[in-house]
């Protein structure tokens, strides 16, 4: 027999599971570990849909290749939901940032304000001398503008940038 299960649909930034509305806070957040090599992985938080099926609720800083709320399956593997494929796409794209030495978060704030009126957010990493960003582009936010800042502000020698995951629609 073939498992079915009904598609999520997102209104206002909460999920439609069937006929039940759910907001990001009713559901429980899990962790998804994405192995980076043979022995380090980066664990995103997730929400489970149905059965082995989890929406990414963070951006990687590590991790290429998804994004938040991209739908992905994951395996139960001695007690640790292991990433297995994408399932759905959920139109983010994900570009990283390091500040160079000697550039505060403060610096950073200042810069990322032109991407925040793109309609950007960012979750960054702790104290260490270059901090690392990732960057949440969602789906409305033009991918060309943003990359022209990103690559402006490197070469102005502020960080230095990647591109983690970009989505490239649904068409494509």
């Amino acid at each position: 027999a073939i498992a079915q299960r009904e598609r999520s649909i997102r209104t206002n930034g909460n999920l439609v599971i069937g006929s039940q509305e759910m907001t990001r806070s009713s559901l429980k957040t899990e962790f998804v570990s994405f192995y980076l090599d043979d022995e380090t992985y980066e664990n995103l938080h997730a929400q489970r849909l149905d059965n082995d099926i989890y929406v990414l609720d963070n951006s990687p800083f590590y991790t290429y290749d998804v994004s938040n709320r991209d739908e992905v399956i994951a395996k139960l593997v001695n007690g640790r939901l292991i990433f297995q494929s994408v399932s759905r796409r959920g139109g983010h794209s994900t570009y990283r940032v390091k500040l160079l030495k000697g550039k505060s978060h403060e610096d950073f704030l200042e810069k990322f304000s032109e991407l925040e009126k793109l309609g950007c957010t960012y979750e960054g990493t702790g104290g260490n001398e270059r901090r690392l960003y990732a960057i949440d582009l969602p789906p409305k936010v033009n991918v060309a503008d943003v990359y022209s800042i990103l690559e402006s502000e490197e070469e102005a020698g502020n960080w230095e940038f990647e591109e983690a995951h970009f989505f490239k629609g649904y068409d494509a």
